[in-house]
């Protein structure tokens, strides 16, 4: 809906930007009503192969609001596992639901003939592939046969996993989704929010590439890539595990804030691998001809323990769990 309204005055060959139009970010004194109160809005990426929750607090008379990755407990056979990346992945194992690093290592159980986990029927991953086209899991048990189920369980977990009984409540949830992402993918998020308990409201969808150039900007550090009062358009990636979505954004900064819109996206990937899964299927295809040629000597760039996954881990680890904390049992 909102790429449709950005569509819609983009398309406009006699339109004149003008600041109000630039609707994406609000300087504070534009704000419609007056915060007298505190408020907390979680951000959830939901990402193909990791998912992530970050929190933004608001405090009446305070410095601007500060976005702040959430460091998720994740139980697993081991004991707890701590990291602000969550593995998209759900397994049922022994009666216990697993989400996350948990669901993740018990993957390699899938090629074992004595383990009741099977893919799709007891464990889930890059599920995310599956929206909008429809497809069920008629093996697995009810709240499970389907992409937009897996996804509604992973965005509780993160919903809950961002709860603090010592803060002020949370009062929006907002949902990222790939700007290449159709009609029907996007129906199929907004099943899984609302089936995950969310109160989904219009604008709690952001394409993927304007969520983090949204972030760019909440950075002080780096917002000296705008020049005041000009007008520029920007070339944004976002490479993430599954897809790699590029959007061309128009911002002004102005006075008190900024102005963006987008203003034409475009993606590449999809199917069933994309974005660094995609990149790292091509790099272990090159690896493995060069090693038939006797060209490969490993320990390169991305050879040994080094990987191109997401977080910086190894390609069996593409949550880059090394860096998070285990607490064993």
């Amino acid at each position: 809906m909102l790429n449709q309204q950005v569509g819609d005055i983009m398309n406009s060959s006699n339109h004149q930007p003008t600041p109000s139009d630039l609707s994406l970010i609000l300087p504070l004194t534009q704000v419609p009503r007056a915060l007298a109160r505190p408020v907390r809005v979680i951000g959830i990426d939901l990402g193909t192969t990791n998912s992530t929750v970050t929190e933004l607090i608001y405090v009446p008379g305070e410095d601007p609001p500060k976005a702040l990755c959430i460091e998720v407990e994740q139980p697993t056979l081991q004991g707890i596992y701590t990291h602000h990346l969550v593995p998209s992945v759900v397994a049922i194992y022994q009666g216990t639901v697993y989400i996350g690093a948990g669901a993740k290592r018990l993957r390699d159980q899938t090629g074992d003939p004595n383990s009741e986990l099977r893919r799709n029927r007891t464990i889930f991953w890059d599920c995310k592939n599956d929206m909008g086209l429809k497809r069920t899991y008629a093996h697995a048990p009810e709240g499970y046969r389907s992409a937009p189920d897996i996804a509604s369980h992973v965005l509780r977990y993160l919903r809950d996993a961002a709860a603090r009984p010592d803060g002020p409540p949370v009062e929006r949830v907002v949902v990222t989704v790939p700007a290449s992402f159709n009609a029907a993918q996007r129906q199929d998020t907004l099943k899984a929010a609302q089936a995950a308990g969310f109160e989904v409201e219009e604008g709690d969808f952001l394409d993927e590439p304007v969520a983090a150039f949204l972030n760019y900007l909440a950075n002080p550090e780096v917002r000296g890539i705008l020049t005041p009062g000009k007008e520029q358009n920007l070339l944004v990636f976002d490479f993430g595990g599954g897809t790699c979505d590029v959007a061309v954004l128009r911002s002004r900064r102005v006075a008190g804030g900024y102005g963006v819109r987008q203003r034409r996206q475009c993606a590449t990937g999809g199917g069933s691998r994309g974005g660094l899964d995609r990149a790292h299927a091509g790099e272990t295809e090159k690896q493995r001809k060069d090693a038939h040629s006797g060209r490969f000597h490993g320990g390169g760039k991305h050879g040994g323990s080094d990987g191109v996954s997401r977080g910086g881990g190894a390609p069996s680890d593409p949550g880059g769990e090394r860096r998070g904390i285990d607490r064993g049992v």
